[in-house]
């Protein structure tokens, strides 16, 4: 078999398992405190990540008071 083709083949595969587990990788990491601290900088470091968390995060119910 070629190599490129078995560089392929590896590098799909192990997209594929990371899809299909990724809730279970996401629950493995967020278990260890340096790879979620890690995890939440990356993300943060990210403009639009960033907007959306922090929308929600502190958004007011609208209401008639100021």
């Amino acid at each position: 078999m070629h190599p490129i083709l078995k560089w392929t083949l590896l590098v799909i595969s192990i997209l594929y398992g990371a899809y299909k587990f990724r809730y279970r990788l996401l629950d493995i990491v967020t278990k260890v405190p340096l790879l979620r601290r890690g995890m939440v900088k990356t993300s943060m470091s990210v403009p639009w990540v960033r907007r959306k968390l922090l929308a929600q995060m502190f958004h007011r119910p609208d209401s008639k008071l100021p």
